[in-house]
């Protein structure tokens, strides 16, 4: 959608009108699943396409503001990049993955001493498929703690932990 650095959205064919984002997204029981957030535009040549942040995002989004005033999100200071299942096979993965394509000076991933052009096996334990599901898995982490980091480095599979700090503005 290129409206966030987080594009996990529901996409939905519920009505949503220009000016009723916020509204709420229901399933067939009644459940709240998501709030309304953003529609395709007609001259994109698609019409009642929607998009809902899901449920629990937005708890999670409630409850800091609640707690500190506004949102907190776990950053390590790595910028990944999808690589296509081709780059992926060349390298022995069976799908597609994620590079470290650059990474900022003295972050918390350089000093734990990740590289640009580590292929991100798995963070916390849950293989990363795509630079997307990296960066939700990072943000989603507390400020202070760790994220335990799987990476291939030219034929080698290394393991690293990073302390994670507040993403910065």
């Amino acid at each position: 959608l290129d409206i966030s650095a987080f594009d996990n959205f529901i996409q939905t064919d519920a009505p949503i009108n220009f000016g009723n984002s916020g509204g709420a997204l229901i399933n067939s029981n009644g459940q709240l699943i998501g709030i309304n957030t953003a529609i395709v535009a007609k001259s994109l040549g698609v019409e009642g396409i929607g998009f809902a942040i899901p449920v629990d995002i937005v708890r999670a989004v409630v409850r800091d503001i609640i707690k500190y005033g506004k949102v907190i999100r776990g950053w390590i200071g790595i910028i990944p990049e999808d690589i296509s299942a081709t780059e992926a096979h060349q390298v022995g993965l069976a799908r597609g993955g994620v590079l470290i394509a650059n990474m900022y000076v003295n972050s918390p991933a350089q000093q734990a001493g990740l590289k640009a052009g580590d292929l991100l096996l798995d963070l916390g334990g849950k293989p990363v498929h795509s630079a997307e599901e990296a960066r939700v898995e990072i943000a989603s982490r507390k400020p202070g703690s760790t994220l335990d980091v799987r990476v291939l480095r030219g034929t080698r599979k290394l393991n690293v932990t990073v302390q994670v700090k507040q993403q910065p503005k």
